[in-house]
């Protein structure tokens, strides 16, 4: 299977290091959906060929977490490349590789790591640290000096990001700056460049779409007029006009009233209308808050179709929700902060806007989440449509997606495209008017970088959800024999930790899977020892009870 451009250039530099090149760090920018997820797969080719010991993979959250370990597991990255690496999710354990390649924690989690769990075991063993999305962590805040000891402990460094800018225009942490004089002034930038010890790898929207790896976007803007009260004041103007203080007043009251529902009715139906060609296309809704997120879901229960919410917390609820979307359960998923950097859900055509956050990276984050491939369909025809207001700050950032877009045609497409909305008797949405704008449109040369099979396939447990499945088994049979036998559950689990020589949550996967295998024999159900009498158990025989 071919690489992508990035991935090639990423491979290249790891056979560089094998080759004896005094590499240490390796920044790659890959614009969002172009597919970062290979990437740390690629370098635990230095622990095959004895160079490293263990990846330490730290991303923003608990659900790119998960999905990082699954990554490793993926079979279409195991046959693309022939590894068998696995690593587990981790967060501040002693021992957090447990025998496999590595593990996978948050940053939120090495910020709370007070006893420097992760930092004593990068001093045992040669860690290959990857920083997935490295832009979160801004130079002087409290994530660099926790992260500081382990890039200066790691063997190697992978910095990974969608973006190289942050929200707040603050420095990036771990990436080299210079000063550049602008005539007025002098201003930071970062140094984008290789070095003897750096390697920098660049992977634009331009390229991912000359080598047919995401999709272009479309997208439908709408304007609006807001009315709000301040200081005792009536204030009106049209989103589309509005600046400064004023655009962000307007835009705060208009996804607050009715004008949201209107963009809603106008994205729904157009996503409606596209799935009678895509029946397995899944809309997307991100708001601002929780409040305004469940505002929404009853909206769409009530007027179009059943709808699932997620809020920005990793919650149990919201992780479950989002399962449910990616299996196909539910199509339609609303939330707010979760569906931005590694939200990876191909079948997702429709992105319906109602925040009124403004930061351009997080907006480009956002938006991609529809630039995924659906490998059920053919490349050409396939785009991802965005429906947002229609106000200046988002319009710069659909002029950079435009001119990115425009800049990479090498050929036209000839596909015949539906017409999704309808010429006549369309439902206009009700005042205020919102006039509808496209961004310009491209097609290129790309490659699909993803499996074409349409046979069903269920992914593979991972090692946490296998570790998780083991434990839940042996606390049911240990509490059911106890049950049997009248004993306390801490006196069995006594045993077995003093026949194993540690708790069951520090074993490994081979360890949990010996000692089920023990349990089940030694402590057999359906056979009461003795009837209902109370006695000591005969493989571990003493008269005191302990509990673990």
């Amino acid at each position: 299977m071919k690489l992508r451009k990035h991935q090639a250039e990423f491979k290249a530099a790891i056979d560089n290091i094998k080759a004896g090149a005094p590499i240490k760090t390796i920044l790659a920018h890959v614009c969002p959906g172009g597919g970062k997820s290979l990437i740390p797969i690629l370098a635990g080719e230095l622990i095959s060929c004895g160079m490293a010991d263990a990846i330490c993979w730290v991303v923003p959250r608990t659900s790119l977490q998960i999905q990082g370990e699954g990554n490793f597991i993926d079979p279409f990255f195991r046959n693309m490349i022939g590894h068998t690496l696995t690593v587990r999710a981790s967060t501040n354990e002693v021992n957090p590789c447990r025998g496999l390649n590595g593990f996978v924690t948050t940053y939120q989690a090495i910020g709370l790591d007070t006893k420097q769990t992760v930092v004593n075991d990068f001093r045992r063993r040669r860690y290959i640290l990857i920083l997935d999305e490295f832009h979160h962590v801004e130079v002087g805040g409290p994530w660099e000096e926790s992260l500081a000891p382990l890039v200066a402990e790691a063997r190697f460094a992978v910095l990974m990001t969608g973006t190289i800018e942050r929200g707040d225009a603050k420095q990036v942490a771990f990436m080299p700056y210079r000063f550049l004089d602008t005539g007025k002034k002098q201003v930071l930038y970062p140094v984008l460049r290789s070095t003897e010890t750096i390697r920098y790898i660049e992977y634009s929207r331009s390229d991912a779409l000359s080598e047919r790896s995401i999709l272009p976007l479309k997208f439908h803007l709408y304007d609006g007029r807001a009315n709000w009260k301040e200081h005792g004041r009536k204030k009106a103007t049209n989103i589309k006009n509005a600046r400064g203080r004023v655009a962000n007043r307007a835009l705060y009251t208009a996804l607050r009233t009715e004008y949201a529902e209107d963009i809603l009715t106008a994205g729904v139906d157009h996503w409606n209308r596209y799935k009678q060609i895509n029946p397995g296309a899944r809309l997307l809704v991100v708001c601002a808050n929780i409040d305004l997120a469940n505002k929404a879901v009853a909206f769409l229960r009530s007027k179009f179709r059943y709808a699932e919410v997620a809020t920005s917390a990793d919650t149990p609820a919201a992780r479950k929700a989002i399962r449910r979307f990616k299996d196909g359960k539910t199509d339609v998923l609303v939330g707010v902060a979760l569906f931005y950097e590694g939200f990876d859900c191909k079948q997702i055509s429709h992105i319906i806007s109602l925040t009124h956050i403004r930061s351009a990276p997080w907006i480009l984050q956002m938006v991609s989440r529809a630039v995924r491939i659906d490998p059920a369909y053919e490349y050409d025809g396939q785009y991802g449509y965005v429906f947002a207001p229609d106000d200046v700050l988002f319009q710069k950032v659909v002029q950079k997606i435009e001119s990115e877009q425009t800049g990479s045609v090498t050929k036209m497409n000839k596909t015949r495209q539906i017409s999704l909305f309808a010429t006549e008797g369309e439902t206009r949405p009700r005042e205020p008017d919102f006039v509808p704008l496209n961004s310009k449109l491209a097609d290129s040369n790309e490659f699909v970088l993803g499996n074409n099979s349409t046979r069903p396939w269920i992914a593979p447990k991972t090692p946490s959800e296998t570790e998780a499945g083991l434990l839940s088994r042996i606390e049911s049979h240990v509490r059911q024999f106890t049950f049997e036998n009248y004993y306390k559950p801490g006196r069995i689990n006594a045993e077995i930790k003093t026949r194993f020589g540690k708790s069951r949550r520090e074993m490994t996967l081979s360890e949990l899977q010996r000692c089920w295998e023990y349990i089940q024999q030694t402590y057999p159900l359906g056979q009461p020892r003795g009837g209902k009498k109370r006695g000591p158990s005969k493989a571990f025989p003493y008269d005191g009870i302990a509990t673990i």
